[in-house]
Formats: C-alpha cells, sequence, structure tokens
C-alpha cells in the first residue's frame, strides 16, 4: 500500500518498525531507506535508519566471523549488537542464539 503513494513517508517508517519488532532487520533497513528516498531530512526515518544500519552492520560482520571461524571476533561484534538493540525480543534471541554458538564453537562455553 506504502507504495502506491508517492510521499508517505509515515507508512514505510511503520513498516521498518514493523519488521525491526518481528526481528527482520534486513528488511526494515530496505523500508526505512525507502522513507528517506522520499525525505531525506525526515527526523524519525534518520534516526530510525542510523540504528538499524548500525545493527545489520554488526550482525552481518559477526556471522563473516563466525562463518570464518574467528569466534572471539564474532563475540566481540554480537556483544556490540546487543548493546545496540537490548529490549526488541526477537534481534536479541537472534544475537544471544549466535553467541551462544560462537562460545561453543570457539571453546570458551
Amino acid at each position: 500500500i506504502a507504495k502506491l503513494t508517492n510521499d508517505n513517508t509515515e507508512a514505510y517508517l511503520k513498516l521498518s518498525h514493523l519488521h525491526y519488532v518481528l526481528g527482520d532487520e534486513d528488511e526494515s533497513l530496505r523500508e526505512i531507506r525507502e522513507c528517506l528516498k522520499l525525505d531525506q531530512d525526515h527526523k524519525a526515518c534518520h534516526e530510525h535508519y542510523k540504528k538499524v544500519k548500525k545493527l545489520v552492520k554488526r550482525l552481518t560482520t559477526a556471522q563473516d566471523k563466525i562463518n570464518e571461524g574467528l569466534y572471539s571476533e564474532a563475540i566481540a561484534k554480537l556483544e556490540a549488537a546487543l548493546k545496540t538493540e537490548p529490549s526488541q525480543p526477537k534481534i536479541v534471541l537472534k544475537i544471544l542464539s549466535r553467541l551462544c554458538l560462537s562460545n561453543k564453537q570457539g571453546g570458551f562455553a
């Protein structure tokens, strides 16, 4: 529905928040970028964009480190991601499960 309206920044912001709450930070990032395409100066979109972008970067880097077998580096990125988002249950669960995996695979558990 948001895609049918030319200037519906609030819809993109709501969609982004919805994806975020559901634990789909990648889709949340895509939606918030659409909001910023419509209005680069939209304060709420910009604030949410910074948070989601930082989280996605940390999670992506952590996953890359896990794939490379660099578990202590992955743990550092995951701990940073947890500080970025300590309250959304689905995202926190995702981070904690990757932390658990990294600790186990790295022999730290």
